[in-house]
């Protein structure tokens, strides 16, 4: 990922085009595009940055930001927003030199904190498509390079130089020409830094919607152009928001910050299926494992099973009721019970269900079942994947209407006939939501090693 660093400040000012469709590709551009980092150690920092990023992200939410190998230098905090960052540093385990990660933290879950109604407050905005006020304070923690001219100044004292005042235009130049000289004497004098931002949930909105604000108002990139965006669960970016920035910064520094964006998620759900998401061209999808517990699974499955049966049961004891009442004939008392029986199942079937999926959706957004997720990526491939189509997210797609939900031997329902909850979320993402994602043959952390199938 140092690479990437050092390519992305080298053609920050040049017109870079979107990659290519094979996967590995993307993936590589984003982990370590440059060709020198085709060996072990390159391929052990990216796991260590990885997995760091993830801890640093989860540290965010606790009392004590401890993180083995870090340091928390700097901490900066808005109780008023329910707005917490901090900045990590720590060194390079060959090289020595410095490597920083400035973290934003997402919504707490605790109704006892005094963000916790401040953050409610920025994720509802969000929903509304609004800014969040946790977005809006990206410029505080991020300075404008002081050794950059903006090209809109550039191209105002040009203007100038055209109008007849050519001694503001040799000032213009001579200062240009000082500064230059002075970066260069900056970038021989100073070690190299690796330097990353991350953050999770609404942190990660924040960090991408200040980022692109950031580059729309200072008419320059993210640290000279020395900066890697790693985010996790983001809700995604307002699509006027979107539309705002891309409609007046520059093209080709948007361009530089969605190649330095990763993004990484759990499986589609109401968070990260909010808004579109348009930042990151390297996008993750961590399988984070759909288990209930055995116990609940199996109850689950013999509920579903029992209620499906009922159910119909009672539809057809439904349909001869009306048919009776038609007729003027009264009831019997057992058709009576066996409709109060399918409304029973059917209620309790819509209260387990709804209970089963607010802990589903809690348990893919959780930073902490992605950072382990994540740690297992990292050593076998059967853990991620490579998004190809991310769906607009839809409870009653994913969980099925009433009617779907009696089909038998549906593959996207619980019953004795399907007792994995992996594979029943699996086909319910796949073919009711309609996502798609690539399964890869490598790790992640062999993604920038050297590999005939990756380098091209």
């Amino acid at each position: 990922m140092y690479q990437l660093l050092r390519r992305a400040s080298r053609e920050r000012h040049q017109t870079r085009s979107l990659p290519g469709s094979r996967p590995e590709v993307m993936l590589r551009n984003a982990l370590a595009p440059g060709p020198s980092c085709r060996c072990r150690d390159e391929a052990q920092h990216t796991e260590f940055i990885l997995k760091s990023v993830a801890r640093i992200n989860q540290t965010m939410y606790e009392d004590q930001m401890v993180v083995p190998e870090w340091s928390a230098v700097v901490t900066h905090e808005e109780p008023d927003i329910g707005f917490k960052s901090a900045m990590f540093e720590t060194r390079h385990r060959t090289t020595g030199h410095t490597i920083k990660i400035l973290a934003i933290r997402g919504t707490v879950m605790d109704w006892n904190s005094a963000s916790f109604i401040p953050n409610i407050r920025d994720d509802f905005k969000l929903l509304w498509g609004q800014e969040p006020e946790a977005a809006q304070m990206f410029p505080r923690l991020i300075r404008p390079d002081p050794l950059f001219r903006p090209e809109a100044e550039r191209m105002a004292l040009a203007t100038t130089h055209s109008l007849g005042r050519s001694t503001d235009y040799m000032s213009f130049m001579a200062a240009a020409t000082e500064r230059a000289l002075a970066r260069q004497e900056v970038q021989r004098g100073h070690e190299p830094m690796e330097f990353y931002i991350t953050g999770h949930s609404l942190g990660a909105s924040a960090v991408s919607i200040g980022a692109l604000r950031f580059v729309l108002n200072t008419h320059g990139p993210i640290n000279g152009g020395n900066c890697v965006i790693v985010n996790f669960e983001s809700p995604g970016i307002p699509d006027a928001i979107w539309q705002d920035v891309v409609a007046r910064a520059d093209v080709e520094l948007v361009q530089c910050l969605r190649h330095q964006t990763m993004e990484f998620f759990g499986a589609p759900n109401p968070i990260n299926t909010l808004h579109q998401q348009k930042l990151g061209t390297c996008q993750i999808r961590l399988k984070v494992p759909h288990n209930l517990g055995n116990l609940a699974s199996v109850g689950m499955c013999a509920l579903a099973s029992i209620g499906r049966g009922v159910t119909i049961a009672s539809g057809v004891a439904l349909a001869s009721a009306a048919s009776a009442a038609a007729a003027g004939v009264a009831l019997a008392s057992e058709e009576v019970g066996l409709l109060g029986a399918g409304a029973t199942f059917a209620a309790l079937d819509r209260l387990v269900g709804t209970i089963n999926f607010g802990r589903w959706v809690l348990a893919q957004h959780s930073i902490s079942n992605c950072q382990d997720t994540l740690c297992k990526a990292l050593e076998n491939p059967e853990h991620y994947e490579h998004i190809i189509v991310w769906p607009q997210f839809c409870v009653m797609k994913l969980c099925g209407s009433t009617l779907s939900r009696l089909k038998p031997f549906d593959p996207c329902n619980f019953g004795l006939h399907n007792r994995d909850p992996n594979v029943v979320w699996e086909n319910r993402l796949k073919h009711r939501l309609g996502y798609k994602g690539e399964a890869l043959p490598h790790p992640l952390r062999d993604l920038c090693s050297d590999a005939p199938s990756i380098h091209h």
